[in-house]
């Protein structure tokens, strides 16, 4: 079948126009053929053969239109360069393909980053705070956005108190060792020896979300488990990996989900 995408033919190695003992081809000096003559297809080029190069061109011009095998050719150098074409076909083949993968890839992962209408307001809600925090710790506002979505899932899952009122605590923090502000029991989601367990924990209550992000900044600026977590700038890697190696949260994916959340908001 005749093929009409084949690439432009590569040059052949130099060989000699006289076939050395046995029928084989010795190398010698003269130049490689570069283009076709008259009656060529357009992608073999201009004419300039040898008198072995318009050899070699017309039994790969039959090769091609024929669509044959490459072994099927008569001299090595028409297979060679036969087998030239066809690997370069295959690598823009493939390269098409993965090209083609990846823009699927990239559109999956934009329509996954889409926020929903709840989502956007929380992030409405909290922004200038949140860009405050951010300055102060040296850390990008999506990161503290997206660690508050995630302790609050987008807000919709708040710490509440025996009255069913919103404890205002968006990071999630316990109330624990020197804290003697006002507090709420609730249950959360531990894990044991990377067992899921339900218990009931003691976390803070705020008034305010000026408090709620005044605390946080404090606990994360002073405390020497999250220093490495301070200064990560725009890498939100960094910040969340810092974060789950002082012991923030158990869940031994808290930083990929940290991660995932922060590409779903926009850079402020």
């Amino acid at each position: 079948m005749l093929r009409s995408d084949w690439p432009a033919l590569p040059a052949l190695p130099s060989f000699s126009s006289v076939p050395a003992a046995g029928g084989a081809w010795s190398v010698g000096p003269q130049p490689a053929v570069a283009a076709a003559g008259a009656g060529m297809p357009p992608e073999m080029g201009a004419a300039g053969y040898t008198p072995l190069g318009q050899e070699v061109a017309r039994e790969v011009q039959q090769f091609i239109a024929q669509g044959g095998s490459a072994a099927a050719l008569p001299s090595p150098q028409a297979q060679w360069l036969a087998m030239q074409a066809l690997r370069q076909t295959e690598r823009k083949s493939e390269a098409a393909g993965a090209a083609g993968a990846a823009d699927r890839s990239s559109a999956a992962d934009g329509a996954a980053a889409a926020l929903q209408p709840a989502q956007q307001a929380f992030l409405d809600r909290i922004g200038p705070w949140a860009q405050q925090a951010a300055q102060r710790l040296g850390v990008s506002a999506r990161a503290v956005m997206a660690h508050a979505a995630l302790e609050s899932g987008w807000g919709q899952r708040p710490v509440r108190d025996a009255q069913g009122l919103d404890s205002l605590n968006l990071f999630g923090i316990k109330a624990q060792g020197s804290w003697s502000g006002a507090s709420t029991q609730a249950m959360t989601t531990e894990y044991e020896d990377g067992q899921a367990v339900q218990q009931a924990q003691s976390f803070r209550q705020y008034a305010s979300l000026d408090a709620t992000f005044a605390d946080y900044v404090n606990l994360l600026a002073h405390s020497p488990r999250y220093r490495s977590a301070l200064r990560t700038g725009n890498d939100v890697q960094a910040f969340a990996g810092a974060l789950a190696a002082g012991g923030y949260a158990t869940d031994p994916d808290y930083a990929q989900k940290l991660v995932r959340i922060s590409r779903q908001i926009p850079q402020p």
